[in-house]
């Protein structure tokens, strides 16, 4: 089975999957990180060179292929990047091919996140040229009802710690199980 955390960036999708990939004993991967390995560069590097939309192609093979790929687990906790509802053929992949959990943040939680990412600018560009705080309040109003759409269910990681996070879904999917099998 397929786990799939989406939502916004810096709402916790690489941190808390990690751990809930742990707690389900599954495979873990991030859509970003495949990308950029494969591209052999920084997600700043490839949008630089050839712009979101070659980004967002080599995003969608990405996810494709890890949607499809057979494990030696029983499934896996996939990571996306939070622009990869923006194309509806992703979500509908997204949500054949396993369950989708929305991780929610509001803008100056995400934006307080984004001052602590150690990661810096190379993993997280600027996707506007607006200021920060109306780039996240004006994608967070494009992208949300996408990402409501694509998920099962959604949790806000405001404040909760990323374990809690990863405890609250791990106890979703197990209700949600146990109904699927008494229903």
């Amino acid at each position: 089975m397929n786990i799939f955390l989406i939502g916004y960036r810096c709402t916790g999708k690489t941190t808390i999957g990690t751990i809930l990939a742990d707690l389900f004993e599954y495979a873990f991967w991030d859509t970003d990180q495949v990308v950029q390995e494969q591209a052999g560069m920084s997600i700043e590097a490839m949008v630089k060179k050839n712009g979101w939309p070659c980004f967002r192609h080599k995003e969608a093979h990405a996810l494709e292929a890890l949607a499809n790929q057979a494990t030696g687990h029983a499934g896996q906790v996939i990571s996306t990047g939070g622009g990869i509802v923006l194309d509806p053929e992703n979500r509908k992949l997204i949500r054949e091919k396993g369950t989708a959990v929305w991780l929610k943040a509001e803008p100056a939680v995400i934006i307080e996140r984004l001052g602590q990412d150690t990661r810096g600018q190379s993993s997280r560009p600027a996707l506007t040229r607006s200021p920060i705080y109306q780039e996240t309040v004006a994608l967070l109003a494009e992208r949300s009802p996408l990402y409501q759409e694509t998920a099962r269910f959604s949790i806000d990681t405001k404040a909760l710690s990323p374990d809690q996070a990863a405890r609250q879904i791990q106890q979703h999917m197990e209700n949600f199980k146990n109904l699927t099998a008494n229903g």
